[in-house]
């Protein structure tokens, strides 16, 4: 990738960070002077030069990264690698974040990653004048593929640092993807984007309308986007240019089919993952007939073709009969003046089986935040807490078993459950 890139456009900016500027041709003399790399190769990336000339030198020699995340425990990390001494030919392995229990090891061909590359290219574009500020770590996904698009669109990569905002505008960025985390950091902290930045991919987390309705009041040119680790990232993504309120991730990517099958979203593409890596040999028994990969996601396509993504499957709490899915359900809570973090979940209850429970980030009453919510009867959280800050995962998402454990023990009664709510009703 790298050597095409010096010698179709070698005096393009490739990388932009502290240090100043490297171009596609200095990127590629740089890797030609390192020692080959051992296969595979393991890396706990970080922002910096060093990790940006890893990957590029790992990627030119077509050996597999495996990724730690630098917060990872040293003994499990070490762990980990001996279990991956003996990887199969790939461009990268990596853990998913672990939203859906125990994190797994998932193989990406090369591929893979310029299929993603090109679905991606054909949603937003490429522009000569466009930099990709890179603030997602690369250890993910999200980042990684990044620096894939980057080199394939002979596009420079700009490396973050914490000041997001100065990054942005010192360095003339253009293109960018946030986490909603992120984007509600920014925003709160009363940043306005400049006119160069074109597009802001916007997912790794459910993005709220009212996020959304603030981003865009604010001038920012998201594009919500829902994707994962098994399809090499994006999957839909908002056109740029179309409507970037509401629900939608917009229309699947080119190269992409989904569907739903009894509420559950189903992708098939070419940016599919090999499978999961598990005792030296690739996984692939998760896949159904045809090529499907069953995402473990809630949710249905509109009239329009978007992909609209309601929750996670094994997040569902079932209450007196009724499916209640949490995402909905903090979307609501998250609407109300003065709710700054939710997250909802299923506590056991011999009655019900479960009532749904809701810890908030708030500076108002507990019972209050949840009776202004706009929920049907069945989805208004029973037991509740008030936090100062609520878990999150190493991109950013929202840790909600981790939620679930910290805070259990700390909720109380909001309001009593109806008699006339009874299981099966």
């Amino acid at each position: 990738m790298i050597g095409e890139a010096a010698a179709e456009a070698g005096e393009r900016i490739a990388l932009i960070d502290e240090d100043g500027t490297m171009t596609f041709a200095e990127v590629c003399a740089a890797i030609r002077a390192m020692p080959a790399p051992d296969a595979p190769v393991f890396l706990t990336p970080r922002l910096d030069r060093a990790t940006f000339l890893a990957i590029h030198h790992a990627i030119a020699h077509r050996v597999s990264l495996v990724m730690s995340h630098p917060r990872a425990h040293p003994e499990a990390e070490a762990a980990r690698r001996a279990r991956l001494l003996q990887v199969p030919d790939a461009l990268a392995i990596l853990q998913t974040s672990g939203s859906s229990g125990t994190p797994k090891e998932v193989v990406l061909s090369r591929h893979a990653f310029e299929a993603a590359a090109r679905a991606s290219a054909a949603r937003l574009g490429w522009r000569r004048t466009d930099r990709w500020g890179l603030f997602l770590p690369p250890a993910h996904v999200g980042g990684l593929s990044v620096i894939v698009r980057c080199v394939l669109g002979r596009a420079a990569v700009v490396l973050g640092t914490s000041n997001v905002a100065e990054v942005l505008e010192r360095h003339r960025v253009t293109l960018t993807s946030f986490v909603p985390a992120t984007l509600h950091r920014l925003l709160s902290a009363g940043w306005r984007p400049s006119p160069h930045l074109r597009a802001v991919l916007l997912g790794g987390d459910a993005a709220t309308p009212t996020l959304r309705a603030e981003a865009l009041a604010a001038g920012v040119p998201i594009l919500p986007t829902y994707g994962m680790t098994e399809t090499c990232a994006q999957v839909a993504t908002v056109a740029p240019g179309d409507d970037a309120s509401g629900t939608s991730s917009g229309t699947p990517l080119e190269g992409f089919e989904v569907r739903t099958i009894e509420g559950e979203l189903e992708v098939r593409g070419a940016t599919l993952m090999d499978g999961y890596l598990q005792d030296g040999k690739i996984d692939r028994s998760g896949f159904r007939d045809g090529g499907w990969w069953p995402t473990g996601d809630l949710g249905y396509l509109d009239e329009r073709g978007r992909v609209h993504v309601v929750g996670r499957l094994r997040d569902r709490i079932i209450t007196g009969g009724e499916n209640v899915d949490p995402a909905a359900v903090e979307a609501a809570l998250l609407a109300v003046h003065g709710v700054r973090g939710a997250c909802v979940f299923g506590v056991p209850d011999p009655r019900f089986g479960q009532r749904v429970a809701a810890v908030l980030v708030a500076d108002r009453p507990l019972e209050a935040c949840i009776s202004e919510a706009m929920l049907a009867d069945h989805e208004r959280p029973r037991l509740g807490a008030l936090v100062d800050v609520l878990p999150l995962r190493s991109i950013g998402k929202m840790d909600r078993d981790k939620t679930r454990a910290l805070h259990a023990h700390a909720l109380v009664a909001v309001q009593p459950v109806p008699e006339s709510f009874t299981e099966g009703e």
